[in-house]
């Protein structure tokens, strides 16, 4: 059936046009549809029993019957005028026309921002979350990346001549570096491992602070796969201990012990080059070469002396030791001078003191040619004039008897000291038999001896004396050999020829030892051994 109002075919048997809704009539007699009886109740009572029974309730509205009844003309209430009693016409009722409506514009535009507000803050969430989630994805990957990374370096202490190191050892896969950033150091592996040497002591600042005892050393590593990733290792942190400057005692060989001496000789072993303190007086130019130096502290009368010893060195923590020394009450005492000499270049001193009443004195010392003993027993005042014998540190024993037997014995020390002027003029020819044959009677007799050869060696001793095997022959092979014992501050050096004015002071392994005062280099004899040469100046020894 072909649609009168859009020209559509429809089905022959079809009620209404599918695409424009067009209603056709309805057969007489046939049962109304369920629209139709919708539009009954709308329209329920008709005016009159001759008016039709479909009737509008807006005229306005179009009505659009059956094609039989297109001949009623167009007007719609016509149409349903000219209807039958009790015909039945399906009647469709266009929809009413939607009502305009107009558009709030600000009220549009707030809810469009807010959409892009909202749109705008959800993609920010959306990316800070896959931020986050990069990051734990990183992290683990790391993670992951470390736990298979070999095991921790090692960390070791050894020991290399004589000085602490510590040795770093980093596992990987050969072809992988390993960076070190303090010190700043690039290893390789090599058979899975690479090694890493540092000495402690370059950790150690020149002067470390007393009371810091050891240091923390964290070093920062990063390992460099072949494929250009780089990735931090963990090192473990290891401590250096700083250590004490090194102090030996060689005299007195006791920290603690009890003398009757008025001055006690302290002598000390220390690193050359260490700043030395002893009982507040400072010893620093006097350490030889060796690094040993001697020197004496005054004691006084009675009681416990304590003696302070300090040692500075570069590199060391400040190293400190206490000698106690106990000077016990006299039974009859016994008191020097405070004007008598410790030290003096001449061959003899003046012992001058006091001593109990009624008490007598007498000396080990040898008095001076015609001299005695000077007492008063009455005022308790005595004085003697002591030879000097030997050259360095002479020995006085003083002591003092009462009428009943009582006795007490004070032991006093003074060092003579070599005069250049008159050292050197008293000087002896070398007498090598004479001094190889009575060597012993020799040792302390203030007798000077020329000596001129040439250093063959310096010898080791564990009491820290510069001694050197010195050839004071003069026949082209011959071998007339001493000891020389020089406290210099600088060593002699092997193969050069000296000229040294020395005295006998003992022996060692069977050779004489001789302490050279003044040793000068002897350029116009030098062998063709050494290669530099000293000035030809004087340096007395110690």
């Amino acid at each position: 059936m072909k649609c009168p109002r859009c020209g559509t075919y429809n089905k022959s048997n079809a009620q209404a046009c599918f695409r424009c809704g067009y209603a056709f009539a309805a057969p007489q007699g046939r049962k109304p549809s369920s629209q139709e009886m919708w539009k009954k109740k709308a329209n329920p009572s008709p005016q009159s029993t001759d008016d039709p029974l479909l009737v509008l309730d807006d005229e306005t509205q179009g009505v659009y019957a059956d094609p039989d009844l297109a001949d009623l003309g167009k007007n719609n209430a016509q149409k349903l005028a000219d209807l039958q009693d009790q015909q039945t016409v399906r009647v469709v009722v266009p929809p009413r026309p939607v009502k305009t409506r107009h558009t709030n514009w600000t009220r549009f535009i707030a809810s469009l921002i807010l959409i892009l507000v909202l749109l705008g803050g959800a993609g920010y969430g959306v990316y800070l979350g896959i931020g986050w989630i990069s990051d734990r994805l990183s992290q683990w990957q790391l993670q992951e990346e470390l736990s298979t990374l070999p095991q921790e370096p090692l960390v070791e202490r050894t020991m290399q001549d004589g000085k602490s190191w510590h040795k770093i050892t980093f596992y990987g896969e050969d072809g992988q570096r390993i960076l070190v950033s303090n010190p700043r150091k690039s290893l390789a592996i090599h058979d899975g491992k690479a090694e890493l040497l540092l000495a402690d002591e370059s950790y150690i600042p020149d002067q470390p602070d007393p009371d810091q005892a050891v240091i923390q050393v964290q070093l920062e590593a990063t390992l460099f796969t072949q494929s250009g990733e780089e990735l931090p290792i963990h090192v473990p942190a290891y401590e250096i201990e700083i250590p004490q400057a090194p102090l030996s005692i060689i005299t007195p060989s006791e920290t603690k012990l009890t003398t009757q001496e008025t001055r006690i000789l302290i002598t000390l072993r220390v690193s050359t080059g260490s700043r030395v303190i002893i009982a507040g007086k400072n010893v620093t130019d006097n350490v030889n070469s060796n690094g040993v130096v001697t020197t004496s502290v005054d004691l006084p009368e009675t009681g416990i002396n304590t003696i302070e010893i300090s040692v500075e060195s570069r590199g060391y923590r400040k190293n400190t030791a206490t000698l106690e020394v106990e000077r016990p009450v006299m039974e009859v005492p016994i008191v020097i001078n405070a004007n008598v000499k410790s030290s003096t270049s001449d061959s003899a001193v003046t012992i001058e003191g006091y001593m109990q009443e009624g008490a007598t004195i007498s000396t080990t010392a040898t008095l001076s040619e015609g001299e005695s003993i000077i007492q008063d027993p009455v005022a308790g005042t005595f004085s003697f004039n002591a030879k000097l014998l030997r050259y360095g540190w002479n020995r006085i024993e003083i002591t003092a008897t009462t009428a009943d037997g009582k006795s007490s014995t004070l032991v006093y020390q003074v060092n003579r000291e070599a005069n250049l002027d008159t050292y050197t003029r008293q000087a002896w020819v070398m007498d090598y038999a004479l001094i190889m044959t009575d060597s012993q009677n020799l040792t302390g007799a203030s007798r000077v001896y020329l000596c001129e050869g040439y250093v063959v060696q310096k010898l080791d001793n564990d009491e820290g004396r510069n001694l050197y095997e010195f050839d004071v022959s003069e026949a082209e092979n011959g071998s007339q050999i001493i000891i020389l014992e020089y406290d210099g501050s600088s060593d002699l050096v092997e193969g050069r020829h000296y000229r040294a004015y020395a005295d006998v002071t003992g022996t060692y392994n069977a050779y004489p030892v001789l302490a050279g005062r003044f040793v000068y280099n002897n350029e116009a004899q030098a062998t063709p051994s050494p290669s530099a040469s000293l000035q030809p100046t004087a340096t007395p020894g110690q």
